[in-house]
């Protein structure tokens, strides 16, 4: 039996006669494999389930996919998802049928007692570009993913918190809402926040994750061992490592100032040791091309116009260039992409 494709468009839009709608139904019976045309990707990227999936439910499918999606056993996988979206169609379909077949005051009772959709439903951003992608949720709250990366989240956020699934590496700049704490749940360990900027670094194939906070105030929480939060101030960094379940600080320390007079700190002025370099309200001009000097690399800020912006901080010379530009980058809401020594600045 042969159904013609205007047939099956006019029968998901609901705009179908009786006689088509069996039609249909009847050919998604007798060749379920046509359903890979008719729901792509896409669509299984807006369906909307009754009952959110709870973080550990959707932390579990994710490594599912992940570590079956390259694998020969992916067909087959991907054939029970088929499976699955036949099953729905065909049971939207007999619905469909139903509706067409029963006298109106019946019809009517069938509309009036269908279930409403949830005012709150998961939604997934993913960043699947090479440069980072900035979103906003509907408290306000930015996200700013890296690339590879993937979030999971109730939209809008409950009335009570507002948790948030992180599978790779975002800035986060958290609405203010001491009522609802802003939850970030990565493997092994959870970040919360109620108003700040911090970012995570938390990719499935890595053994380590890293969260830092840039301001404000944060507390992480150990998912296995949960009595031994761990409380981060402005500058302070913490890895965690999934080898030993644990976090350890990795801060760096000012430098110990000599028994000698110590130099005076003024603005505009930069204070070098063996061991760190610290700046004092420094035009941010002059601390990159102290940068460069220092680690040998290139920064091209034709595209940043850092002019008329300062910065002040302490960096350890042991720290690797890529952190130490990050860490400028976040605070002045610019992106590194870095081709070999050459780093370059651009506005987000």
């Amino acid at each position: 039996m042969e159904v013609s494709e205007a047939a099956i468009k006019r029968f998901f839009e609901n705009n179908c006669t009786k006689e088509e709608a069996i039609l249909v139904h009847q050919y998604f019976l007798d060749h379920p494999e046509q359903l890979d045309k008719w729901l792509p990707e896409r669509e299984w990227e807006s369906f909307v389930h009754g009952m959110a999936l709870s973080t550990a439910e959707s932390n579990t499918w994710f490594e599912h996919i992940e570590n079956n999606k390259d694998k020969k056993g992916a067909r087959v996988i991907l054939r029970q998802w088929v499976q699955v979206a036949a099953a729905v169609l065909i049971a939207a379909g007999f619905v469909a049928i139903y509706q067409f077949v029963q006298p109106a005051s019946k019809k009517a009772i069938l509309k009036n007692s269908s279930p409403q959709i949830p005012a709150s439903t998961p939604k997934i951003f993913r960043n699947n570009s090479l440069k980072n992608v900035t979103y906003v949720l509907d408290d306000g709250s930015t996200v700013t993913l890296h690339a590879k990366s993937l979030l999971i989240c109730q939209q809008p956020f409950d009335l009570s918190e507002r948790n948030i699934t992180l599978h790779g590496e975002g800035l986060f700049r958290v609405a203010k809402d001491k009522s609802r704490p802003f939850t970030v749940f990565t493997k092994g360990f959870s970040t919360t926040a109620l108003g700040t900027t911090f970012r995570i670094k938390a990719y499935d194939s890595s053994s380590i994750a890293t969260v830092k906070l840039i301001e404000g105030k944060v507390v992480l929480q150990n998912l296995q061992h949960p009595g031994k939060p761990v409380y981060l101030h402005p500058g302070d960094a913490y890895n965690f490592s999934h080898n030993s379940n644990s976090f350890r600080s990795i801060t760096p320390k000012p430098p110990v100032p000599a028994k000698i007079t110590a130099p005076i700190q003024v603005d505009g002025s930069i204070t070098e040791t063996a061991a760190a370099i610290s700046f004092s309200n420094t035009p941010l001009t002059e601390v990159l091309k102290k940068i460069s000097e220092v680690y040998k690399i290139t920064i091209n800020t034709d595209e940043a116009k850092p002019e008329g912006r300062k910065f002040t901080g302490s960096f350890l010379k042991k720290q690797v260039a890529d952190e130490v530009l990050s860490t400028i980058a976040e605070l002045n809401n610019y992106v590194v992409v870095q081709e070999g020594t050459v780093y370059r600045l651009t506005i987000q």
